[in-house]
């Protein structure tokens, strides 16, 4: 109780940090409504009795990018200054989220596709500007290349890359009730997601043990689920699941020795 009543003080001292906890609480709450929503299928989604929605591979991926951007988020509501590394991470997550979900709507009404990305760059600005830890949050600032994770990086994101694509502009068109559903646009950020991570992770000295392990867990996540499910939607199989788990390996691998 005396560490809130004296961060409470502090805030009211300081109007930019009290700007920057107002702004963080606005993101933890939205993650927070949308870990609610389907943080959860990180769990029951390996269950199919437990799960109702089209492909399990869609809600563990859904649950597992959520659940990240919730840690993310609250570590950097209540530890900021100690850990801006998650913070970083927070703003590529949460920069792929802005971007790609507005873009569902770029057909139908462009305005809202507009209206959302102002909101959400607004949002990302802010952080970044009342951020206690000023521009050092700031993804890929102290470049220092590591060439192994890079080659990694590269391996994945040729066909990620191409998926995500494809499955985006799936969403856009919404094709079918799976694009209706957002699998298609979700699948698509979980991907890109999964590829951002390790290629901050090969340029960005400062995070790179932080964004490597989250470039593994997701992709991980992925790998095990696909070749649990090998013929569900989506599902990478039995062959892609297994190369997918012998990348995180790799980059665990490369971490180790370092």
């Amino acid at each position: 109780m005396n560490a809130l009543r004296s961060r409470i003080d502090t805030a009211r001292s300081r109007p930019r940090l009290a700007g920057y906890y107002v702004v963080m609480g606005v993101v933890t709450a939205l993650f927070s409504g949308l870990w609610l929503f389907e943080g959860h299928y990180l769990f029951t989604a390996w269950f199919p009795s437990l799960y109702d929605e089209i492909t399990p591979i869609n809600g563990v991926a859904a649950g597992a990018f959520m659940t990240l951007m919730l840690a993310c988020s609250l570590v950097s509501l209540f530890r900021p200054i100690d850990f801006p590394g998650a913070s970083t991470l927070l703003l590529v997550g949460a920069g792929l989220l802005g971007l790609l979900m507005p873009l569902a709507f770029v057909l139908d009404t462009p305005l809202v596709t507009v209206g959302l990305l102002a909101v959400a760059a607004t949002i990302l600005v802010l952080v970044v500007r009342l951020h206690p830890a000023g521009p050092a949050v700031v993804p890929a600032r102290e470049r220092e290349f590591d060439y192994p994770l890079l080659g990694l990086t590269l391996l994945i994101a040729i066909p990620f890359c191409w998926m995500a694509a494809d499955y985006q502009w799936l969403q856009i068109t919404l094709s079918d009730e799976v694009a209706d559903r957002w699998f298609y646009g979700g699948l698509s950020m979980y991907l890109l997601a999964i590829v951002a991570f390790a290629g901050l992770a090969s340029v960005d000295r400062s995070v790179r043990r932080l964004a490597a392990g989250s470039a593994v867990f997701l992709a991980s996540v992925l790998g095990l689920v696909s070749v649990v499910y090998p013929g569900e939607l989506h599902s990478l199989g039995t062959l892609g699941g297994g190369l997918l788990l012998a990348w995180c390996v790799a980059v665990v691998v490369v971490l180790t020795i370092e």
